[in-house]
């Protein structure tokens, strides 16, 4: 089972334990869902194995627990606190996982076909080129800032990469910005919606900067 299929299983179960524990009216109070695919989330940033995996995710979902139980009551004080555990690893997805291949750092949006049939000129970010702080608070948002996709060399798409490369011809006006929000919300996989299950009214957004 790979490392999606792996958090899914500790999810349910983790939930199939809550239920039953609640039925029997233990007084417990169970561990809030988001929290526990946060926690899930840093673990398999870790590239860690399943077994690993089933070994230190509830001792460290016990540990963010207390930090944003020590943190001030308040929606805002726990948004703090959830984004001082979440923003290293919302770097670590966007600057690691998103890379094209292990020698290109890049985050790809599209690709732009030339006519002349040579190879698709890639569009899209340098992972490399990432602050550290890629993500700040603004109210009740964690805002993700990105540059706008940009041309990064042409590269000849062999496999895989035909189909999961969006391809536009030269003078389409393709605007990349929309594209490179969605693939950056899924590159994080379950942290937007864990956040918004532990905190009400907060939520992750990615905002594109110097679009031409």
């Amino acid at each position: 089972m790979g490392p999606r299929g792996d958090l899914d299983s500790f999810v349910k179960r983790d939930q199939d334990v809550a239920m039953k524990s609640t039925q029997e009216g233990a007084a417990k109070e169970y561990r809030p869902p988001g929290l526990l695919v946060l926690s899930g989330i840093v673990v398999l940033g870790l590239g860690s194995g399943a077994a690993y995996y089933h070994y230190k995710q509830p001792m460290l979902a016990a540990e963010l627990q207390e930090k944003i139980d020590a943190a001030p009551k308040t929606l805002e004080g726990r948004l703090a606190a959830w984004h001082a555990i979440g923003a290293p690893q919302i770097h670590h997805r966007l600057s690691k996982f998103a890379r094209f291949t292990p020698e290109l750092p890049w985050l790809v949006t599209h690709a732009v076909v030339f006519e002349d049939g040579g190879p698709p000129e890639l569009w899209g970010i340098d992972c490399d080129t990432l602050p550290q702080r890629v993500s700040k608070i603004e109210g009740m948002s964690v805002v993700i800032d990105l540059p706008a996709p940009r041309a990064l060399g042409r590269y000849e798409l062999v496999g895989d990469m035909v189909r999961h490369v969006q391809s536009t011809a030269r003078d389409s006006g393709f605007d990349g910005g929309d594209r490179l929000k969605d693939i950056a919300i899924h590159l994080l996989e379950g942290m937007p919606a864990a956040l918004e299950k532990d905190i009400e009214g907060a939520r992750i957004r990615v905002r594109i900067n110097d679009r031409p």
